[in-house]
């Protein structure tokens, strides 16, 4: 009976805290407001949680996440990063990143991501109005800067690919060795294109043997991997929702919000199933 009483008490806790959350978000702040982002794992088992690697304490489904963070999934899991604009992070499966800064303006609508991924794949899904956001996805041999679209990067012992899916990303080689960005080898990739940069091809790049725009290429092949395939087949539900909310005659900052409510109620679901299954 106790054990009752004491679910419902945090049952009743964690309503509170999203109403509180919500008045957060529709409420305008003049500072740099880190948090209100939260993470949905999807494990063989509702109760798996991922590895938070700096601490090594488990994460769970409803979980808030606040930079910096260090997150890892086992090659059964996968994990979607809700963060406060509306915009979307996806961890694949053996994937180590470093949530290195999420942090969002409220007054200026504005996000700044920072994303350091160590290995495996993470996809961007990235909503607003261009130029609202800051978005950067490094590698040890290359950096990506994303805007409004979406595209997945994928790193594996010296090689990352870049894929993008909706509008362009920019690519940078990295100099693994001295960790510092080769001069003039940023190039812009456009929507159905991919990029990949082994190390391999890093000295030839720096005496000018080889051209980093010669490497962007089409292929149809790539698209059809599952973790691709899968985060579009996602984003085709969140661009559905953008449609939706055009069509009931919302502009970008109100279709945000719309988002960031719908994520919340999915949010306050995820955390309901953890109370009742326990």
């Amino acid at each position: 009976m106790r054990r009752i009483i004491f679910y419902i008490f945090v049952f009743i806790a964690v309503l509170i805290g999203i109403f509180f959350y919500v008045g957060r978000i529709n409420a305008p702040a003049d500072n740099n407001l880190q948090g209100l982002n939260w993470i949905e794992i999807f494990a063989p088992s509702s109760g798996n949680g991922i590895e938070e690697a700096m601490t090594g304490r488990k994460i769970y489904s409803g979980d808030e996440i606040m930079a910096p963070i260090i997150l890892k999934t086992e090659s059964s899991e996968s994990a979607n990063i809700y963060l406060a604009n509306g915009s979307v992070i996806r961890l694949g499966g053996n994937t180590e990143i470093e949530l290195d800064k999420a942090v969002f303006n409220f007054k200026k609508n504005a996000l700044a991501v920072k994303i350091i991924l160590k290995t495996g794949q993470i996809w961007s899904k990235i909503v607003g109005s261009p130029g609202d956001s800051s978005w950067e996805v490094k590698t040890d041999n290359a950096v990506v800067f994303g805007q409004v679209g979406a595209f997945g990067v994928e790193y594996s012992e010296g090689k990352t690919l870049l894929v993008v899916a909706e509008n362009k990303a920019a690519l940078t080689v990295v100099d693994p060795e001295k960790e510092n960005n080769l001069a003039d080898s940023t190039v812009s990739v456009s929507s159905n294109e991919i990029i990949e940069i082994n190390d391999s091809d890093i000295e030839e790049f720096k005496i000018g043997k080889k051209t980093v725009k010669n490497f962007i290429r089409q292929e149809s092949s790539v698209w059809q991997q599952a973790w691709i395939s899968n985060c579009i087949i996602q984003d085709m539900v969140v661009n559905n929702k953008i449609s939706s909310f055009k069509s009931g005659g919302l502009d970008t900052l109100e279709i945000q919000k719309a988002l960031i409510k719908n994520n919340l109620q999915e949010m306050q679901k995820q955390l309901s199933g953890r109370i009742t299954a326990n």
